[in-house]
């Protein structure tokens, strides 16, 4: 799947970092997960999941934190609005720019997944198993009907019984 990575660069400058954040010894990448049902994956696409991912660069160890989409957060303009905001009006740069001003970081890379990025990684992982309340079952399977759509994947609607639930890439996103 690598050849199908769309690679940005920013320009020196573009990406700002808080006087004394040190992350020497780490790498740090912002994730974000971008709600997306055609494929946009820059400004103007709200950016729903944002995780911080930081790898050790000595042990390997990867440890990763959610940013809640609707967290309040000081933009780069100055204005507090809710994190996702940042990537809606000015794509990953802005959106890595809020969460080294706001969390003291230096983040200089950065992954966005839509819809279909995160069912297929699901589908080439085998699924993956999810504790699923009854309640969450039917909305899951109302979700799967536009999700299906959106990817062109197939999936079978979820039995009504709470419990572990070994799920495909449509249901996972749904």
């Amino acid at each position: 799947k690598y050849d199908k990575f769309q690679v940005t660069s920013f320009d020196e400058g573009d990406i700002k970092v808080n006087e004394g954040a040190n992350q020497e010894g780490y790498t740090t990448v912002a994730l974000f997960g971008g709600d997306s049902r055609e494929g946009q994956l820059e400004e103007g696409t709200h950016a729903d999941c944002i995780i911080v991912a930081t790898i050790d660069n000595q042990t390997k160890e990867v440890k990763m934190v959610s940013v809640y989409r609707d967290t309040l957060t000081e933009q780069m303009n100055g204005e507090i609005k809710k994190a996702n905001n940042a990537y809606f009006t000015g794509g990953p740069q802005d959106a890595i720019n809020m969460l080294n001003k706001n969390l003291d970081l230096d983040i200089q890379n950065y992954v966005t997944v839509d819809f279909k990025g995160v069912a297929e990684a699901v589908e080439l992982l085998g699924g993956i198993d999810v504790d699923l309340k009854e309640e969450e079952i039917e909305h899951l399977n109302n979700y799967c009907v536009e999700t299906s759509e959106v990817t062109g994947m197939d999936y079978t609607p979820l039995k009504k019984v709470a419990g572990v639930h070994h799920l495909n890439g449509v249901q996972t996103v749904a």
